[in-house]
């Protein structure tokens, strides 16, 4: 991003670049990987700092916390928590392919009948293990959401509407 700069791109251009080449590093696998320690991301999470930095001029002392905010660039655990959404909204929806569906449905479990909420049961554990995983994750996510978000009709309204939910939370602090 540092060269692009240099060689006088525009601020939009730069955007456009961040969001079509670091970005889609950051997502890749992000549903398993995503739920890992905080010490883990951190590289992560520096690295989309510095990129960010460099694609609005800033010196590294710089926060880019409202630089996120005003340019709607999620952070890396909001990225986490939009992809893990997408992958529930799809398991909860029968969406996903016949080789995931059953790894995902099985220990979750949503009874549509008995609940109005669409709240997904989640298994009672004591270790960080499993606390830690990914499917046990994606239900966390999934009935944190707000329940207009959760009943949305199809994928892509579901897609803009926790896409836009997890915008307007404040990133954490950088």
């Amino acid at each position: 991003m540092h060269r692009f700069r240099r060689l006088g791109f525009p601020r939009d251009l730069l955007i456009q670049l961040y969001k079509s080449l670091a970005e889609p590093i950051l997502l890749y696998c992000i549903c398993i990987w995503g739920s890992a320690s905080a010490t883990a991301l951190e590289p992560l999470r520096v690295a989309q700092n510095n990129s960010l930095r460099a694609v609005f001029g800033l010196t590294p002392r710089c926060s880019v916390k409202q630089l996120m905010k005003d340019n709607r660039i999620l952070p890396v655990a909001d990225l986490h928590k939009w992809r893990v959404s997408l992958m529930a909204y799809k398991s909860c929806n029968n969406l996903l392919p016949s080789a995931l569906s059953t790894d995902f449905r099985s220990p979750l479990s949503i009874n549509i009948r008995n609940n109005r909420h669409l709240q997904i049961s989640l298994p009672t554990s004591r270790t960080n293990y499993v606390l830690a995983s990914p499917i046990y994750q994606m239900g966390t996510i999934w009935n944190s959401l707000p329940p207009i978000i959760r009943s949305s009709e199809s994928f892509n309204s579901f897609r803009k509407l926790v896409l836009e939910y997890f915008r307007m939370q404040a990133p954490p602090l950088t």
